[in-house]
């Protein structure tokens, strides 16, 4: 890994951006796979978990209409 990863949470989706190398390691310590750039669902909605989709996109605009998919 060479440079430490930045994360940023998106206060409008929850959705996790996490810019940089990743190592995402199992219950016993062992890593399973090793990604860059990567982008997390916090909103739950995804039917790609763990990771971001663009449902909350959806699920914002149902919950409101009336902004025209803003926010």
């Amino acid at each position: 890994m060479s440079e430490k990863p930045r994360i940023f949470i998106n206060p409008k989706s929850g959705s996790i951006r996490i810019s940089g190398d990743v190592d995402f390691i199992d219950a016993d310590g062992v890593v399973i796979r090793s990604e860059s750039n990567v982008k997390l669902c916090g909103c739950g909605h995804s039917k790609d978990k763990p990771y971001c989709d663009g449902s909350h996109k959806e699920f914002r605009q149902e919950k409101n209409p009336d902004q025209d998919g803003q926010g």
